[in-house]
């Protein structure tokens, strides 16, 4: 891949064919090491989205235990709703 990139050649069908779905199975993982290492050594999807569930939990865990009182409920509800401020027409709000 990285000789095609200097030489500036274009890969071939089958290179390019099985490039992409190594960069598909990628982006189902989330990208994220751990979870990316488990899809290798399993050679499936299996174990891929109860990781990715435990990993929203892990963060939401994390980003709560620094706040006091209130505030983990309201930090909470934003994470949360996160999903919801990205999805289609409530994208506009950030812009």
């Amino acid at each position: 891949m990285y000789g095609h990139l200097v030489s500036l050649t274009p890969f071939s069908s089958s290179e390019m064919d099985t490039f992409v779905r190594i960069f598909t199975d990628y982006v189902v993982t989330g990208g994220m090491p751990e979870i990316v290492n488990d899809f290798v050594n399993r050679k499936d999807f299996s174990n891929v989205l109860v990781l990715q569930k435990q990993l929203c939990i892990d963060y939401e865990q994390d980003i709560v235990k620094y706040a006091v009182g209130m505030e983990k409920a309201k930090i909470r509800n934003v994470y949360r709703n996160i999903p919801i401020f990205l999805s289609g027409e409530n994208f506009l709000y950030f812009k």
